[in-house]
């Protein structure tokens, strides 16, 4: 990805830098070449070259880019479980899966990872949003999903012969984790996802208390592969039986350690929410009692990420600047980047958000792409009010 050359300077504003410090009013952020080379009150800004490029924050907010590490790229208009394999053709998918990339970055997130793509299309939007094709979040990939025979992601039954393979790799004993991993590998998912567990999706068959992967399965096979190939492995859990299964033995958690992350009310009062008109995606926020975790949790449709941030300050109880460390900070430590992006720190990439208003006073402004002044990746205005009339960023041979 292109970064910007030259020097930017973005004045009058409110930072909020993303570690959590007290916010810095009449602050200033300095981008030299596309990189950070001051954050602080603009009373102690150095001297600037006379062509720096100026951005008014308006009286609003500077923030690092927000990160979403729950990301399903190609899922779009679902409205029940099988409509993510039967509805759409491949091609189609990768095209919609372009849409989505530039609709999560005009809503002000800057970089994303795979939850599972179909086709393994994310794969090659990655590639694309990295040479400047699509426009788009910084992208880790992950391709399909991988899920014991009859789990959560198996739906389909056998006499319709389709198999499943277009959005998940079912897999039957630990000999077949390991093949699926292995393929994932192959075709370059940076991170692989299992299903320890089923969801409230499916009450009936397989309930989030259900596991849908073998300890061996998950252990033995995809975590053995994945690291071996430098990879990094999650998996869907719901309930505390498929936590343990997943982590328990590995950190050898006592049963009130494996016990303390509960169902956060996000799950049941989110889930009425998660159908739209875009698909679905998951916000970087977890619960108060997983934060430490990164535990991510709750639907939302594409485009309508920022709606979490709000809700779990409403009804969760997390202050506006935790929530805001959470989706940013967090996410890109989840996403393993956080040496580059997440804060507003020097020496980082430039992947800054600057907002209309105070978002620490009101975070659903968040969800106002008109109060999106400016989305910035490495110094270059990608998205927002201010993207207007901006020349198109040109692709690298």
């Amino acid at each position: 990805m292109l970064n910007a050359t030259g020097t930017t300077v973005i004045r009058n504003g409110t930072i909020v830098d993303g570690i959590g410090s007290d916010p810095v009013r009449d602050g200033a952020v300095v981008i030299e070449n596309g990189r950070l080379t001051f954050v602080g009150a603009a009373a102690s800004l150095p001297n600037l070259p006379a062509d720096a490029e100026p951005i008014d924050a308006s009286g609003g907010t500077i923030m690092p880019g927000l990160v979403e590490p729950h990301w399903h790229a190609s899922y779009f208009n679902v409205l029940e479980l099988e409509d993510l394999d039967i509805k759409y053709p491949a091609e189609m998918v990768s095209i919609q899966a372009t849409f989505n990339a530039r609709l999560a970055l005009e809503c002000g997130y800057t970089s994303a990872r795979s939850a599972g793509c179909l086709f393994n299309s994310d794969v090659w939007l990655a590639e694309c949003i990295d040479t400047d094709l699509v426009p788009g979040p910084r992208f880790v990939p992950g391709g399909q999903e991988i899920c014991g025979a009859g789990g959560l992601m198996d739906w389909n039954p056998e006499f319709r012969k389709i198999g499943m393979e277009g959005v998940i790799l079912v897999v039957d004993g630990p000999d077949q984790a390991r093949s699926a991993a292995r393929r994932l590998v192959k075709k370059g998912a940076q991170w692989i996802k299992t299903y320890p567990t089923g969801d409230a999706a499916a009450p009936g068959t397989n309930d989030h208390h259900t596991l849908s992967m073998t300890f061996e399965e998950m252990a033995a096979a995809v975590v053995a592969v994945a690291h071996n190939h430098r990879r990094k492995v999650y998996g869907h859990c719901r309930a505390t039986e498929g936590i343990k299964e997943c982590a328990g033995r590995r950190l050898r958690l006592d049963r009130s350690a494996a016990d303390r992350p509960k169902r956060p009310r996000s799950i049941d009062a989110r889930s009425k929410y998660r159908a739209g008109t875009h698909g679905t995606s998951r916000s970087s926020i977890s619960s108060r009692h997983s934060w430490s975790m990164n535990v991510p949790c709750s639907w939302n449709p594409h485009g309508d990420y920022a709606k979490e941030l709000e809700f779990f300050v409403d009804e969760v109880g997390f202050s506006a600047m935790e929530t805001l460390v959470c989706a940013t900070r967090n996410g890109s430590k989840i996403l393993g980047t956080d040496q580059d992006v997440g804060t507003l720190e020097t020496g980082k990439l430039a992947d800054v958000l600057v907002v209309a208003g105070d978002v620490l006073a009101d975070i659903s402004i968040l969800q106002d792409r008109a109060r999106l002044l400016a989305v910035i990746q490495g110094g270059i205005v990608k998205a927002g009010t201010l993207a207007v009339n901006r020349p198109t960023v040109v692709p690298t041979p």
